[in-house]
């Protein structure tokens, strides 16, 4: 995941839902919930009728 254009993070979806962000610095707090909206976004779209999950790992 890309933060201000610099790499900020990695992700993983599962087949459950689950969206897991590893953080590669620090992440501000602002960041870090525009992220989560952004991967709910990601997960309508790949996963649609699952039940929606962001966590950092």
């Amino acid at each position: 995941m890309l933060v201000d254009g610099t790499v900020a993070a990695t992700w993983t979806k599962d087949r459950t839902g689950v969206l897991t962000v590893v953080p590669l610095r620090s992440i501000s707090a602002a960041d870090r919930e525009a992220i989560e909206a952004e991967a709910l976004r990601l997960l309508d779209f790949a996963a649609p009728g699952a039940v929606h999950d962001v966590r950092f790992g």
